[in-house]
């Protein structure tokens, strides 16, 4: 299967372009831009593209915020742009300031960013310097634009990252449109105003709600937001947004995961109103931009070296698009099954784990679709970020930039309410589980369709792996009277079915108006690591794919003496001989796994070594470390009585307990469950979808 860190973010909006190969008589002609660091490859560039200029602009090379601002100035001025240290003017600069025989310098940013020596060093050279300067970045832009002016409309961006006001810059740049810098949250006073005095002209909110909030845009009557899923689409959407005044006989391409080499690059773009294309670096992210338009280039321009835009990104721009076979329910939810969510209200079940192959959050995702309404977010256990300990109450709050309720489900109630859902068309289920019962994500999974057949809701469930993979199955299976949060329904420890799966199997008591949307390329005896994707941590003790194989094997002992320890790769208990617990378990040949003895301050344990993921079974491998440590110290097993207690709820039934104390085998007690074991095995095939 194809591996493929990035994937193409953008088929969905113009995925008809790439039905058809697009043949170009001849190859367009690459340059490169590049020094042996930023302050030289800015050299480069100016040496490249001004033969002589009366202006310079000078920005630091150390941060980003002030520099921002400077493309239109620049090119208002037919003036390049130069990096600096902000120390001190080195020889390059110098030399550059001679052979241009420049007459005046714009320092942008203040003292602490390019320091007072560099004007004294300018006054020396006998070349004249205005410094633009406000209390912040914000006011830094401000003072800039009011140079330029308002009369062909103004940019708004974000101060607190890069990529979306370098994207815009040379277009900016090309049209005199000032970029003036915001936060999150609201415009300053100062920009405010500048806007107001605009007269009504065009405004560009350049990037999406998770960038700009839409609080930042009340009172702002002539606006269109170029904002995408992400960096990349973003950037795609400025250069459809202006294509037909775009010249494609140049391209800039420039890595969209730094800033400094197009922060020069960008002017030079503007001086022939050529488009700045991001990059990852190693694949052409945003080649779907200008397809149509690639037999008209005639020259790629890199900005940076090898090192920072690989000459394969730029020869993806001539290819077909490439795709990993792999997609998740989240990759394809716009693209093929628009259909569910569109023109409704989308109520948004998810945390930090509901990211499609890119790591682009659902929430990015839906907030930026214009065609349904994204009007509340649900959080599981561990709240929307995924922060929060095991256990702990998680409040409900209003998200401030998306201006919509973030609705806790490990809080007040777990299920959601009539008054949650009555806003609410469609209940949107994106989360990563890690294959064990107990573990709650699928438990929420659970209450929310139940939610949803009470208060008539439609309900779609975006498919994701089970990382353990689709075909070990072990441990007790759940009964009735040990049904709780910890154990929904009738199944075992880990029941190797996808999130889709499950919900069909809980579908068959609640009767849900559900849709599941299956994965592509996703076949039964694939793990995680299969994928090709990247494990996100999905709660505090989960944050890697050691840890999710690691759970059911190390921590079924609450209660117990027995505990996990390194993100459940560790194992072990007071009174526990760890050469003994070691040798125990690896005699008993346990399927892609070893165990070596690992004594931790008085308590002794073993490390386990997984050897094969694919062979490996979780819950098999902790009903083992049970029974071999009870079997050294003879713990006391806690019991139910009026109440059930957490070892029981995390076993699905009370016998586990009991064979323990009856000093049980770890074979025993396996052909003890296998029945229930079995029984669920053929169940469960009516609701497969792999």
């Amino acid at each position: 299967m194809l591996k493929k860190k990035y994937l193409f973010l953008i088929s969905f909006l113009i995925s008809s372009l790439f039905l058809t190969s697009v043949k170009v008589s001849a190859d367009p002609v690459q340059k490169r831009f590049w020094g042996i660091n930023r302050y030289a490859t800015s050299i480069n560039i100016c040496e490249n593209n001004w033969d002589k200029s009366d202006y310079v602009v000078l920005v630091s090379g150390e941060g980003f915020a002030d520099a921002l601002c400077a493309a239109t100035l620049a090119k208002k001025y037919n003036a390049p742009v130069i990096l600096t240290s902000g120390k001190s003017l080195d020889n390059d600069i110098k030399n550059q300031l001679i052979r241009l025989n420049v007459k005046r310098i714009f320092i942008i940013g203040g003292t602490g960013v390019i320091a007072q020596s560099v004007e004294e060093q300018l006054d020396t050279m006998n070349i004249g310097y205005e410094r633009i300067s406000g209390n912040d970045r914000y006011d830094t832009s401000l003072k800039v634009a009011q140079l330029i002016g308002s009369d062909n409309g103004v940019v708004i961006a974000s101060g607190e990252s890069f990529p979306d006001a370098l994207s815009i810059a040379p277009i900016a740049a090309a049209k005199g449109m000032p970029i003036l810098l915001t936060n999150k949250y609201s415009l300053s006073q100062g920009i405010n105003q500048f806007i107001q005095n605009s007269s009504g002209k065009k405004c560009y909110i350049v990037g999406g709600v998770g960038v700009i909030g839409n609080n930042v845009i009340k009172g702002i009557n002539n606006y269109k937001r170029l904002g995408g899923i992400d960096r990349y689409e973003t950037n795609v959407k400025i250069v459809d947004e202006f294509a037909s005044n775009v010249n494609f006989s140049s391209i800039y391409i420039s890595s969209g995961e730094g800033f400094a080499d197009a922060l020069s690059g960008s002017v030079a773009a503007a001086k022939t109103n050529s488009p700045l294309i991001l990059t990852n670096g190693s694949s052409s992210i945003t080649k779907a931009a200008f397809y149509t338009k690639i037999s008209l280039v005639n020259e790629f321009r890199v900005l940076g070296g090898e090192a920072v835009v690989q000459n394969k990104a730029v020869q993806n721009l001539l290819t077909d698009k490439i795709e990993s076979k792999f997609k998740l329910g989240d990759d394809l939810l716009i693209s093929k099954y628009s259909n569910l969510i569109k023109g409704k209200n989308i109520g948004l079940v998810t945390n930090q784990t509901g990211v499609n192959s890119n790591r682009i959050s659902i929430v990015n995702v839906l907030a930026n679709y214009d065609e349904a309404k994204l009007t509340a977010l649900f959080a599981p256990e561990h709240g929307i970020d995924g922060k929060a300990k095991a256990g702990d109450y998680v409040k409900s709050y209003i998200d401030e930039s998306l201006g919509i309720p973030v609705y806790s489900l490990y809080g007040a109630t777990r299920m959601p309410t009539e008054e949650m859902l009555s806003n609410i068309d469609v209940l949107v289920f994106d989360i990563q589980d890690i294959g064990a019962r107990s573990y709650t994500y699928m438990s929420t999974l659970n209450y929310c369709m139940k939610a949803a057949a009470k208060y008539n809701k439609e309900l779609v469930v975006l498919d994701r792996p089970n990382p353990l993979g689709g075909q070990i199955m072990d441990g007790p299976v759940l009964e009735d009277k040990f049904k709780s949060f910890v154990g929904v329904d009738n199944m075992p420890m880990t029941h190797g079915m996808t999130a889709g799966e499950l919900a069909q199997f809980f579908n068959r008591t609640i009767s849900a108006k559900l849709t599941v949307v299956p994965m592509e390329g996703y076949s039964r005896n694939m793990i995680f690591q299969d994928t090709g994707l990247s494990w996100v941590q999905s709660s505090p003790y989960i944050s890697s794919i050691e840890a999710v194989f690691g759970y059911s094997a190390t921590g079924l002992g609450e209660g117990t003496i027995v505990y996990q320890d390194d993100y459940f790769t560790w194992v072990g208990g007071k009174g526990i001989n760890s050469d003994k617990f070691a040798q125990l378990l690896n005699s008993a040949n346990l399927s892609g796994v070893r165990f070596k003895a690992n004594s931790r301050g008085g308590f002794g344990g073993v490390k386990l070594e997984i050897t094969d993921y694919h062979t490996f079974n979780p819950a098999r491998t902790g009903i083992y470390v049970l029974a071999y440590a009870h079997s050294l110290n003879n713990f006391k097993v806690p019991k139910s009585t009026n109440e059930i207690i957490m070892f029981d709820k995390i076993m699905g039934t009370d016998k586990i307990g009991q064979y323990l104390e009856a000093g049980y085998s770890p074979q025993r007690i396996e052909s003890e469950y296998s029945v229930g074991l079995e029984q669920f095995k053929v169940e469960r095939k009516k609701y497969l979808i792999y």
